[in-house]
């Protein structure tokens, strides 16, 4: 059981959930999602910010907790200025802040109703360090179910969804009580050059979710899209691999110069490449309605209410198929 001491970088290790590495960095403790490997091969792409944000992680106990204190310092990992964290109790957020203006350093402390697992959602869109991180009381970790691995693109990052539960990947997560590695990047396309095989992380099932950017940016995107998902396939062979389409974007019919197509010719383009490598299709468009007033920018990123759409689409197709 746990004891009302500071947590360092390896008593924290079994109440961390969604981080490969830990350090400590001038008092502070410091996470990433990423190996040293797959870190050098952003920095090569120019991709320098947005792996580094805490996306999907969590701090997470169960028992009789009797407060939660930590200090923390939130920089920039993106172009969005926001960021919050929140406190949940047994699965459902009883507290949380936001804010807004980075980076920003302050100490925050929370006292549970009652005993049960509490867990502490980091930000999606920001690069969070804490030191002082106390649980007060008797608590042990939780051993979550499935190990799960997201990949994707900002959405699956978690861009638009201001409170941080609230992104489909971490409300998915949260439901099913998946262990997960959230490897998203925003503005990421199909890199096989992601895909570490020395990742500290046996995932059982893998979601990936690219596509807007490969056609916004990208030409050849069914060479790229087969040579993701056929390392994937090989890194993993035999767990479910679901390939989630693009959701709808606004205006529908645009035609990227990048790729010479519309987003209805690049999401065939995906589906069959996805087919071919013996994945499971969902279609994100019938997840969302096509409501810009669901969009944080009216056209690309899910708000917290259209995340909720998204969530609950991916949840009852992921029950379908016998997941949850």
């Amino acid at each position: 059981m746990g004891k009302n001491a500071a947590f360092d970088k390896d008593t924290i290790r079994p109440y961390l959930h969604g981080a490969v590495r830990v350090w400590e960095d001038e008092g502070w403790l410091r996470f990433c999602r990423f190996t040293k490997k797959q870190m050098k091969t952003f920095d090569e792409r120019g991709v320098v910010l947005r792996p580094h944000c805490s996306s999907g992680m969590l701090l997470e106990a169960s028992g009789r907790i009797e407060r939660i204190s930590f200090d923390y310092e939130v920089r920039k990992g993106s172009a969005r200025e926001y960021y919050g964290f929140d406190f949940l109790e047994d699965g459902v957020r009883m507290d949380g802040f936001t804010g807004e203006g980075l980076p920003v350093t302050g100490h925050y402390e929370y006292v549970p109703t009652r005993p049960c697992r509490v867990t502490v959602v980091l930000p999606n869109l920001s690069e969070t360090r804490l030191k002082n991180v106390v649980f007060e009381g008797t608590y042990e970790p939780v051993v979550r179910k499935t190990r799960v691995y997201f990949a994707g693109d900002s959405i699956t990052q978690g861009y638009d969804a201001l409170v941080p539960i609230h992104s489909y990947a971490n409300e998915v997560t949260e439901a099913l009580q998946f262990e997960t590695l959230n490897q998203a990047v925003g503005g990421d396309v199909f890199e096989e050059a992601n895909l570490d095989p020395d990742l500290p992380f046996d995932p059982e099932l893998a979601i990936v979710a690219y596509g807007i950017n490969d056609w916004s940016k990208c030409r050849l995107i069914e060479k790229t899209a087969d040579a993701y998902l056929k390392k994937l396939r090989e890194l993993y062979p035999g767990i479910p691999v679901f390939v989630l389409l693009p959701i709808w974007h606004f205006p529908i019919d645009d035609v990227r110069p990048a790729s010479g197509l519309t987003l209805e010719n690049a999401r065939l383009i995906y589906q069959a490449a996805a087919e071919r490598n013996g994945c499971i299709v969902l279609d994100g468009r019938k997840f969302l309605p096509q409501d810009p007033e669901l969009y944080y920018d009216h056209r690309t990123h899910p708000n917290d209410k259209g995340f909720s759409y998204y969530a609950k689409g991916v949840l009852e197709a992921l029950k379908a198929h016998g997941i949850g």
